[in-house]
């Protein structure tokens, strides 16, 4: 990596097991040097929190795979979701509804099947947002970047957070500058039709 020119991003993917995965992967690297190697780091769904975890511990990359390892060790459903007493079938449909709904120019707030609040206290209990904006405008880190789907536009967004970053436009996606918080954290891992949407100004987001 040393030899590389530009900065080192990496880029952690959702997929449900795959994000803890991820994490297997990293330690490997955490065995090989204690500083963070990358200077930018983007994550969607599950691989949002892996994304953000590491960011504020940087540049102390064993710590940061260290606390990631303990969340995912402990990890257990109820930390995720509550099961809701509406019947799957019915809340499917209501769901499906309000998506066709939304293409005929509604704005779309899909609710889920399932309680995403031990999530969202998941996402505050492991994260000091506070402590992640300081390691950026220190420079320990380039940029932290969560990706969103919004469920009334065409188009994936990218909300980023960093020095001196610009809105971008790219075909089927864009880039917002923003100071992240749960939220951003929350909507990027909000499955379809499973969690609520999350809004986020004015508009719902779902899975990235």
């Amino acid at each position: 990596m040393s030899s590389h020119k530009g900065p080192v991003s990496l880029v952690l993917s959702g997929g449900g097991a795959r994000a803890a995965y991820q994490v297997g992967v990293l330690k490997y690297f955490a065995e090989q040097t204690d500083h963070l190697p990358f200077q930018i780091i983007t994550g969607s769904s599950a691989g949002s929190l892996n994304a953000a975890v590491l960011a504020q511990h940087a540049p102390d990359f064993k710590q940061g795979v260290a606390h990631l390892e303990e969340i995912w060790t402990n990890l257990t459903t109820q930390q995720v979701y509550i099961a809701k007493a509406l019947p799957l079938t019915w809340g499917l449909i209501k769901g499906l509804i309000q998506f066709l709904r939304a293409g005929k120019g509604r704005k779309l707030r899909q609710r889920g099947l399932f309680d995403s609040s031990p999530l969202m206290d998941l996402i505050t209990r492991n994260m000091d947002f506070e402590k992640l904006h300081n390691k950026l405008e220190e420079g320990h880190l380039r940029a932290l970047a969560i990706t969103a789907t919004g469920y009334s536009m065409p188009f994936t967004t990218t909300f980023c957070s960093g020095n001196s970053l610009r809105a971008w436009i790219r075909p089927g996606r864009v880039g917002v500058p923003t100071r992240l918080g749960p939220l951003h954290l929350l909507a990027s891992s909000s499955l379809p039709f499973l969690f609520p949407a999350v809004r986020i100004h004015e508009a719902y987001f779902g899975d990235g």
